[in-house]
């Protein structure tokens, strides 16, 4: 990609373990912490994308972090990302986003037909929590726990519709779903 676009300088950082998302921002974190920060994870592909609606909204300070999400009713793709449980809902205002109240990282049981996508807004304020998460058992650091720290600590997340369709690729099967 090189390492200027639009003039802004690019730096790369190496994530040596592959300890998740969130690993791969604490890695990175020294350049980020004094900043807000858009995360796309790879292996997303999005369609009839609408991250400039979202971006419009992150930027007028509302929320302290956004989460890219689309509507699906299948389980089993559910299963693969992350759920939300929601505070309050928006009631159809376009303007604002679902208030989470809780995230769950691959779940087994669905409080709705929501499911979390690899679109991270996140402010500020959310980025200085990344130091204080705590890998899980299994060393990873999930990004949803990210999120968690964020919602205890008083701080508003919110979800947007992303897309009107994305892909998850994380097999063969999901890859040839997509070019058909």
């Amino acid at each position: 990609m090189g390492y200027v676009y639009d003039g802004k300088p690019i730096t790369y950082v190496e994530q040596t373990v592959r300890d998740g998302p969130l690993g791969a921002l604490r890695c990175a974190y020294d350049l980020i912490k004094d900043d807000d920060c858009v995360i796309v994870l790879a292996d997303e592909f999005i369609i009839g994308d609408k991250i400039r609606q979202t971006y419009e909204i992150f930027n007028r300070r509302y929320p302290d972090a956004i989460l890219g999400v689309i509507p699906d009713s299948k389980n089993e793709d559910i299963a693969q990302t992350y759920s939300v449980e929601y505070f309050a809902h928006n009631y159809g205002n376009p303007h604002i986003g679902d208030c989470v109240k809780k995230l769950v990282e691959k779940p087994t049981e669905f409080p709705n037909s929501i499911r979390g996508t690899g679109y991270y807004f996140l402010s500020e304020y959310s980025v200085r929590w990344i130091p204080w998460v705590k890998p899980r058992d299994n060393g990873q650091y999930e990004i949803t726990d990210l999120f968690s720290y964020i919602i205890q600590s008083g701080g508003t997340v919110i979800t947007r519709t992303i897309a009107e369709k994305a892909y998850n690729i994380n097999s063969i099967e999901v890859l040839n779903e997509l070019i058909g």
